[in-house]
């Protein structure tokens, strides 16, 4: 009897087990509704986000794969990625500074050949990873940043989310010399690939001396922090119009190429980039663009400054040209195409093998002449009389005969 009711209470343990852990999973997943499917039907996406890299990473999941109602993704101890029921194309990301940003994940429509396919949108691949921007702030082309006192004058920034995600940014603005009237907006979202112009007034005081300098700046907070600063130069209506016509010039240097990586199964998985570098000594460097988009400053970049600034372009094999575009405060314009594949550039070993191949090269130049020299000096020697070869001969001297 007692053995029985022992087994009957480890079989009722047992089964409380597994009935509290089913219902636990079922707790932890939720289905689409049915009015949501019609716009993910083909494909659900599952996030994933590393602060180390500063790079979002999305992985193209097949389509029967359940969402958790808050997925909590932890990489080391630098970001984790929360979902946000009841929408669950929508998440917050936190870092360890205990910032907090919105996105918006798009659904695909994919073609049903497509949907069952598990393909990564990006990759994240050993620790040698080239850094890419996401957020680009450039002050707008039809903006002057030459005022006149006495006048509100708007500043127009243009910001451009090059995420793969849509990204609420949140924008703030300050002069170092005079007020800030407005800015609109303050926030916004931004899609994928979209330019949004955020437009900034600032108050020019009817007493402010000619010649006056202020420094305004955007700053921009997305799933990265940008901040873009400008020189404003107030001249007022009495002094001698400003006069510039040469455009500025523009420099550049590759850190590395696309030798044998062109090929159409090679040149996504390699990468080339080019450092350039952009001067206007006259009325100052206003805006420099890439087409592709994707160039940023490396060194400190203030529109509007006559010093030399440097900027960073990188892209895939498959792309190997570039148009860079540098424009003054008068709108002098310089473009210059850049082509990865006219510059080739040598590993430390092959450069060692032509060196060593350019001293063999020397050294049997050298070997050759001295023998040329040598077979030249012996033929002259054959040639020269007996005379001049040996030297001549005293005549004989007549004997003497004594008696």
């Amino acid at each position: 009897m007692k053995v029985e009711q022992i087994r009957l209470t480890i079989l009722a343990f047992f089964i409380a087990t597994s009935v509290s852990f089913a219902v636990k999973v079922y707790d932890e997943k939720i289905e689409f509704p049915r009015e949501s499917e019609a716009s993910i039907a083909n494909a659900t996406y599952a996030d994933e986000f590393t602060n180390n890299a500063e790079t979002l990473l999305f992985r193209r999941l097949p389509r029967n794969m359940a969402v958790r109602k808050e997925t909590r993704v932890d990489f080391g101890r630098d970001a984790v990625i929360r979902k946000i029921d009841p929408d669950p194309a929508e998440f917050k990301i936190e870092d360890v500074n205990n910032r907090t940003f919105s996105a918006r994940m798009l659904a695909e429509e994919l073609e049903d050949g497509q949907a069952s396919k598990s393909e990564d949108l990006a990759r994240l691949t050993g620790t040698n990873v080239i850094r890419t921007r996401t957020l680009f702030v450039d002050v707008n082309p039809a903006t002057s940043l030459i005022v006149k006192p006495g006048t509100l004058a708007r500043i127009i920034f243009d910001v451009t989310n090059s995420h793969s995600l849509t990204v609420r940014h949140y924008f703030q603005a300050r002069s170092s010399t005079f007020s800030v009237a407005n800015l609109q907006p303050r926030a916004t979202w931004i899609n994928s690939g979209q330019t949004t112009s955020v437009a900034m007034d600032v108050i020019i005081p009817a007493t402010t001396s000619d010649s006056t300098v202020d420094t305004v700046t955007l700053s921009v907070q997305g799933i990265e922090t940008v901040e873009k600063s400008a020189y404003i130069y107030v001249t007022s209506s009495t002094s001698v119009a400003i006069t510039d016509t040469t455009k500025p010039s523009i420099s550049y240097s590759f850190n590395d190429n696309c030798s044998g990586k062109l090929d159409s199964d090679k040149c996504s998985k390699s990468r080339w980039s080019v450092e350039v570098t952009a001067t206007d000594s006259g009325t100052g460097l206003q805006r420099v663009t890439s087409l592709p988009s994707g160039i940023y400053p490396i060194t400190t970049f203030v529109s509007g400054t006559k010093s030399s600034v440097t900027f960073y372009y990188t892209a895939t094999c498959c792309y190997t040209t570039v148009q860079v575009t540098a424009s003054d405060l008068l709108g002098n314009s310089n473009a210059q195409t850049i082509d990865v594949t006219v510059w080739t550039n040598l590993t430390q070993g092959e450069i060692a093998a032509i060196v060593l191949g350019i001293l063999i090269l020397l050294l049997l130049i050298i070997l050759v002449v001295l023998i040329v020299i040598y077979f030249i000096r012996k033929r002259k020697s054959l040639d020269l009389p007996y005379t001049q070869r040996y030297g001549s001969r005293t005549a004989p001297k007549p004997e003497r005969t004594s008696f």
